[in-house]
């Protein structure tokens, strides 16, 4: 129940944003619109709800992509809110209190767009390492991720010798044995997303060695030092100010597939 609630926590703040939420707190004080009364639209939201933790929270795997179903709900409810907020506002301020709220709901698909205005950051870092790698090196990535370089048109095309590591095996002696052997090979070590860390590290009690390697990782006390690092955080431009938004600490999901932190690793002299 704690994973599933976290799950949620996530799906509110990133998929609807502050602007949203305060809406559908909002829709669900009073009757709005249509003659909706507060008791129907809360046995609503609970039906939705409970059938969907419901289904959600039997499987091995909970993550906000299983919450779209409630999207559709969610927009309706928050607009129903907008509808309650402008009624309760004096005649005089009601164009401006819409104009402020649309204002604000803009704000985050602005910003998240912006995204995808600029080049995606594990195509940044393959630039990065087809022209600072060299040829010989021999890079470590991680099995279920993305490994790095990309094939890239624009530029050389670079055969490094790749190492998959098993980062999502169970901690076995056996796993440590293979995954310190892989490591000794390893010129570097290329985290293409937090698909990884962020996944292993909430659970030490499933992954005690493999948690503690990944503090140890970034904290640098491991042979492997950051040399570099691309991120592409949601941004929002007002005048010559950038405003970004760190969505990182987000679940791995919502970062790993269009903006992930990409880290590159090498091996100390």
């Amino acid at each position: 129940m704690v994973k599933q609630k976290t799950y949620c926590l996530s799906t509110a703040k990133y998929c609807l944003f502050w602007p949203w939420r305060c809406i559908l707190r909002a829709s669900n004080r009073r009757h709005v619109a249509h003659g909706i009364k507060q008791k129907t639209l809360t046995d609503i939201y609970a039906v939705m709800d409970c059938r969907l933790f419901c289904l959600s929270g039997s499987q091995f795997v909970t993550t906000m992509r299983y919450f779209y179903l409630l999207y559709p709900h969610f927009a309706l409810a928050a607009g129903l809110g907008v509808v309650f907020i402008i009624d309760r506002v004096p005649p005089e301020l009601k164009n401006v209190a819409a104009a402020t709220i649309f204002a604000g709901i803009f704000i985050w698909p602005l910003s998240f767009m912006a995204i995808y205005t600029r080049p995606h950051s594990r195509v940044a870092a393959s630039e990065w390492i087809l022209g600072n790698v060299p040829t010989t090196s021999r890079i470590a990535t991680e099995y279920w991720d993305d490994p790095l370089p990309l094939r890239l048109p624009h530029m050389p095309g670079v055969e490094y010798e790749g190492i998959s590591l098993p980062v999502f095996d169970q901690d076995t002696p056996l796993k440590w044995a293979n995954l310190s052997e892989s490591l000794a090979k390893a010129d570097y070590y290329v985290l293409s997303s937090n698909r990884g860390y962020d996944s292993i590290m909430p659970i030490p009690e499933h992954y005690p060695q493999m948690s503690q390697f990944y503090r140890d990782l970034f904290a640098g006390n491991t042979q492997f030092e950051k040399v570099a690092e691309f991120t592409s955080y949601p941004t929002l431009n007002v005048g010559f100010t950038q405003i970004q938004f760190n969505d990182q600490w987000s679940e791995e999901a919502f970062t790993v597939y269009d903006h992930p932190k990409v880290t590159v690793f090498r091996r100390r002299p």
